[in-house]
């Protein structure tokens, strides 16, 4: 019915003035909740799942989901995103003791020049 009704008024290809081109309307609140839930536990896969996680490391993990699932509006934001992004994540990492293998700058070059 609707999409009938909106092809009536844009019939020079536009729609009206305070008229929405998306015929089912906004994202309700709990099918974003429900996505920023799933991607929050993808992420927390790498740690054992969420209920592995203290309630301060879920938090993290939660506000990294909502940044992942966000819409930057320029390249600046981007930048933005993706280090508050590795900050939260690091975060967690460091408060479960986690570390990144360190590999010395010899073995990395030495790697390198075999490739």
């Amino acid at each position: 019915m609707q999409v009938s009704q909106q092809a009536q008024h844009q019939a020079d290809g536009r729609f009206a003035p305070g008229a929405s081109g998306n015929p089912l309307g906004r994202e309700s609140r709990a099918a974003k909740l429900a996505r920023r839930d799933a991607r929050a536990a993808e992420l927390a896969a790498e740690f054992g799942g969420l209920d592995a996680l203290t309630a301060v490391e879920r938090v993290m993990i939660q506000q990294a989901a909502e940044l992942l699932l966000g819409n930057p509006r320029s390249a600046e934001d981007k930048v933005r995103y993706a280090n508050t992004i590795a900050r939260l994540l690091g975060a967690v990492r460091k408060r479960r003791g986690e570390r990144e293998p360190h590999v010395p700058l010899r073995e990395r070059l030495a790697a390198e020049s075999v490739r």
